[in-house]
Parts: structure tokens; sequence; C-alpha cells
């Protein structure tokens, strides 16, 4: 595609040498330029892009784009626009085909649950949709086997690469995609160029107001996604909470499912829950149609009764038979890194959980707290606060710690530049404040191990804050770690100890 027909209708100027250059793809990563590839210079929080764009251009990237004014002796035609990082997304769709429009898309944000209603939603579309793709927190999936597959590196690609993914999909026969869309994503325009059947707003809590300031920003981030909708799209949205309900309010009502977990609310959809110790027996009403979707999920806890409820309801507002949704959830038995179970021979309920955030933390234990008198025993919970993110919230995951569970060791959760002793004194304050004496264990494997030691048959012990990932960052240093692997070894070692006990 000619550099004119691809910016053609982008607000922008072309300045630099007069051309127009045959275009065959986008990166915002002066390593991939090459001939034919135009290079996004995108501005970031540490380095300007417009550095990179003579490195780009020695590699054969015919133009670029970013903000004004251009680099100094630009070699190549430059687009100066005013929003770099939404035009390189329009672009890199345009490029690709606008492979959304091709494609039943599905887009999941909220503070927490996103990974979990992620998975779901994928889960329930599989009948209607056997080729299908899924980006989020755990993986890119847009095709078969390796080659089709990425670790996810961040939440939601960029849109440099996302638009590619997609195109990829559906022309291999994929019919549908499912996208956990992070505040982060929309801020930054990840989803420029994405079009939505579906659109799910789970909740809104603190989180991120290092980047974001306010709630209020946050939440407006969070709110752009419903601006992408598609003609006839649906807005699927939790009225349980506050910001759900504001945002209830500006949405079209014809075009809007708000769903609740209290059937007195008068919500489109509604929810009632069973939950014990097996897991979730949820019945789901849709007021309008009278559709009825029973689901038996061994998922635990009122957090993921939320989060089946949120599933269910962009279901039925894609048009999927009660039955089958019904079917399709209650066959999800395990998200990893969420309320994941660790086997084991010593009596110990052991879970592993992402909970990294005050409501989520909250979430986890409430969960858990019910599970442990159920088993008659004791709630022991093992976490810790990352470095460098907003400090604000250390006192208050203390807090909730001290205030649900009887025994909190406060440990290391990725402190990156910062002390680790200093992130744990701060949470270790805010559990002292609510009148528990918590143990500090800054090494987390010790943290671990010590956790399961002193745990006795019918506990129940939760690691918070890592849940799926596989390192620990200290000091600039990103190390291996896994809490369920830790857990695993120590709990081998349990079964060993207690077994020569016996003997």
């Amino acid at each position: 595609m000619k550099l004119s027909s691809l910016a053609e209708g982008l607000a922008c100027r072309q300045v630099g040498p007069p051309g127009n250059p045959e275009v065959r793809g986008i990166t915002h990563d002066s390593r991939r330029a090459g001939a034919g590839i135009l290079f996004a210079a995108l501005p970031g929080k540490q380095l300007d892009g417009r550095t990179f764009v003579a490195e780009a251009v020695l590699s054969g990237a015919p133009a670029a784009l970013g903000p004004a004014p251009a680099p100094h002796e630009i070699e190549v035609p430059y687009l100066e626009v005013e929003n770099p990082r939404l035009a390189a997304g329009l672009l890199a769709a345009r490029l690709a085909g606008e492979p959304s429009k091709r494609l039943v898309m599905a887009g999941v944000t909220g503070t927490s649950g996103k990974t979990t209603t992620t998975l779901l939603v994928d889960e329930v579309l599989g009948a209607a949709h056997p080729k299908r793709g899924l980006f989020g927190t755990l993986v890119y999936r847009w095709g078969e086997g390796t080659a089709g597959t990425l670790d996810a590196s961040r939440t939601t690609p960029e849109a440099t690469e996302l638009q590619p993914m997609l195109a990829a999909l559906a022309e291999g026969g994929g019919t549908a995609a499912t996208l956990e869309c992070s505040s982060h994503a929309l801020w930054l325009e990840r989803l420029a160029g994405c079009a939505f059947d579906v659109a799910v707003f789970l909740n809104l809590t603190r989180d991120h107001l290092d980047d974001h300031g306010t709630m209020e920003a946050y939440f407006e981030e969070k709110a752009k996604l419903f601006g992408l909708l598609k003609p006839g799209g649906w807005a699927v949205v939790n009225a349980d909470d506050a910001w759900g309900r504001k945002l209830l309010d500006r949405l079209p009502k014809e075009r809007t499912l708000a769903f609740s977990l209290s059937p007195a609310t008068g919500a489109d959809v509604t929810g009632e829950v069973r939950p014990s110790a097996e897991g979730i027996s949820l019945r789901v009403v849709r007021r309008a149609t009278g559709d009825v979707v029973e689901i038996a999920s061994p998922l635990l806890g009122a957090p993921n009764a939320e989060n089946l409820l949120a599933a269910a309801s962009a279901a039925l507002a894609l048009g999927l038979p009660a039955a089958q949704i019904g079917a399709r959830l209650g066959a999800v038995s395990v998200v990893p890194g969420r309320l994941e179970r660790v086997p084991n021979g010593v009596g110990l309920l052991v879970l592993v959980d992402y909970a990294h955030k005050p409501a989520a933390l909250e979430g986890v234990l409430r969960t858990t707290r019910a599970l442990a008198t159920a088993r008659g025993g004791a709630l022991h919970v093992v976490f810790g606060c990352g470095g460098d993110r907003d400090r604000g919230k250390r006192p208050e995951m203390g807090r909730i710690a001290a205030e649900l569970a009887d025994r909190v060791v406060v440990t290391s959760d990725n402190p990156r530049s910062e002390e680790p002793s200093a992130i744990a004194d701060e949470v270790a304050a805010g559990a002292r404040a609510a009148g528990r004496e918590p143990v500090v264990v800054l090494d987390r494997r010790e943290a671990i191990v010590r956790a399961l030691e002193t745990a006795r048959p019918g506990d129940v012990v939760v690691l918070a804050g890592k849940g799926h990932e596989t390192y620990q960052v200290t000091a600039g240093r990103k190390e291996p770690f896994d809490d369920r692997l830790v857990a695993r070894e120590a709990l081998a070692g349990l079964e060993r100890a207690r077994g020569e006990a016996k003997e």
C-alpha cells in the first residue's frame, strides 16, 4: 500500500523529503524495521521514539510517523501526528485489513477478575467458534501450536503487534477473539483499530494510581473500551459495582446488559449463587427473554461467581444457547494462578492467587476465610507488595490481611528497585494498626516454607500476589520463582518428614 493511501483520512502533516513509498507493515521497534516497514516513533515514559528513527531508516524503513517536530535532517517521509499511538494502531489495522471487523470480538476490562473472565469467555465461545484467538495476561493465541502462540509480555499487546496477530487469526480460519483489556492498553491506544461485538466491565478498585493519578481518571481509561463497540455491539456491565453503575448511566440501554448477583436489583441479568467447598452453583436468568443458564463450576469463591456471571451475560448478549453456556462454563476447572490448588498429602488446602491489590486480596481472603471455617481450620496468608508501585495500598493490604486471616506472613513480591525491608515495614504497619502482629520473612521461599510448616491439617494457606508469574524482580534482576513450584517442593518435604515420623 502506498503511504498516501495508508495515511488517507489520518490527521497528519507529511514532512521530510517528498515521496510516496510502498508500505507493507508497521513497527514500533526499530530493531524490527526493514524494507517496507514504517517505523512508529512512539513516546515512552523514559525514551522518545524519535531518537530511534535514524536507526530504523538505516535498517530500511521507507517512512516514519511520530510527534512533531520530526527529527533533524530526516531522510524519509515523516508523518507528524498529534497522537502517535492512536495513529500507529489505526494504520496497523488498515495494513492488516481491519481484522476485528471479520471476527466476533469480546473485550473484558476491570480491576480484578479480568484474566479469569477472559478465559471463561474464550471457553464459552468455543462451541460456536472452535478456531478463535485469546489475548491476555497468560498467553497470546492466534493460531495453532507454537507458531500461533506466544507467552504474554504484557496484558494487551501493542497495536502494531496485535493487528497482525488478529489478521493471521482471521486468515487462518478463525472467527472470534477474546481480549483482556487493561487500563494501560486503553490509555496507550493498544486497542486502536479494534472494534468489539461485546465489551465487559467487571469492577473498579484502587490500582495503578501511580499512573492514572485519580480513580476518576482510571475509570475514564476503562470506559474507553465501550467507545470501541461495533454498531449493534453490546455493553455488559456489573451493576453491583459503584463505578459500573456510573458507566451504566452513560450507555444506551437498548444495547446494554447490566448484571448483578442480587436478584432484587432488577438488573437485566441476575445470578443466584450457592458457593461451597466444592465450587459454585450459579443460576443465571436474563429477565427480558427468560433464558436460564445453570452453571455447576469447580471454581471457588464469590469473586469467581461474579466472573462466571459476567461471562454468561456476555455469551447471552452474543446470542449463544443457554444450555451450551452452562456446560462450557462449568467445564473450566482451573485458571492458572487464580485460587489454584496445590495438591498435597498433609491435609492442607493450599491456594495460589494473583491477588496483588487491596480489593482482590480482600475477595480472596473472604472466600478462603469461609473455606477455613468450613474445614474447622485456621487461615494463613503469605503476601507482599510490589516495589516502584502505588505505596498507598501497602498499609491497606496489611490491614485487610490482619482483619481476615489468622496468621499473616509479610514477604517480598517483586521489590524491583526498592529496599524489600522498607516495603515490608509499610505493609506490616497496616497489619499492626488492625491489631495483629505479622511475621516478616523477606525471603519469599523461606516465607512460604515457614507458613506451610506452621499450618496444621484442616488449615487453609493462601500464597498471594504472584499467581501465574514465574519470576521475582529484585534490584533490577529477574530471577526464576514460582509460588506453585516452591509450595510443591515444601509440601513434598513435609509429606516425607511426617511419613518418617509415623514409622
